[in-house]
């Protein structure tokens, strides 16, 4: 006879990148992958501040992996990814650096003016 034990189990995070350098406008997915029983629940913060939801630009995937889409000079900083259940926590952070500026198109007789 064979036992099986559904036990909990602590999330864990598989290791990635500890920095990721993307250019302006760029797609990014920011690594994650975490497992544990039951399922963890992923949550990610920004230099310390919680992202909630899902944004315009970014989503949390199944996996607990951050997908940035057209990403900005601003959107640089410390990344922080938590994984949670009733078992215990885990987490991992992650350097984001954009690099560039966007191009803009500008009529033949140059850039507006900021007057």
């Amino acid at each position: 006879m064979e036992f099986v034990c559904a036990c909990p189990a602590a999330p864990t995070i598989e290791d990635g990148e500890p920095e990721v350098a993307a250019t302006v406008g760029s797609r990014v997915l920011l690594a994650c992958d975490a497992v544990g029983l039951p399922r963890p629940e992923v949550t990610w913060s920004k230099d310390g501040v919680e992202l909630e939801g899902s944004g315009a630009r970014w989503r949390v995937q199944r996996s607990g992996s951050l997908q940035l889409s057209a990403v900005s000079v601003n959107d640089s900083g410390l990344y922080e990814c938590v994984s949670s259940n009733e078992a215990g926590t885990a987490r991992r952070d992650v350097v984001l650096s954009v690099q560039g500026t966007r191009r803009h198109a500008y009529r033949q007789d140059g850039p507006p003016s900021l007057k």
